[in-house]
């Protein structure tokens, strides 16, 4: 009868060890297969992410770039010299608007004062 009761613990621990040995291995693959590629596949996500970002930021500017580009260049002369920093009187002041007038109006916009 003893020996009935040993084969059978020895029988229980086979199988206590097959089973143990079994979840360690499904935990090794899980630790060393599959949690490293889920952090790859979701660091490759984020750079689609941001290159599809990137690639509606480009379909808004690429007009914009066109439209600046295609505008022709203003040659700003070299000869300009620097004028020396005076305070305005205020007849001086109460000329800017009127000489400003003309250029806002040529550019499409009106002066508030």
């Amino acid at each position: 009868m003893r020996n009935r009761v040993v084969e059978m613990l020895k029988s229980q621990r086979g199988m206590f060890l097959i089973i143990t040995m079994g979840a360690l291995v499904l935990a090794l693959f899980f630790v060393l297969l599959i949690r490293p590629a889920k952090v790859s596949i979701e660091a490759l996500d984020r750079q689609i992410a941001e290159a599809e970002l990137r690639e509606e930021k480009m379909k808004i500017i690429v007009p914009v770039y066109q439209g600046l580009a295609a505008q022709e260049l203003i040659d700003i002369p070299e000869d300009l010299s620097i004028a020396e920093k005076s305070g305005l009187s205020k007849e001086e002041i109460a000329e800017i608007i009127p000489r400003f007038k003309p250029f806002a109006v040529q550019a499409g916009l009106t002066t508030v004062s």
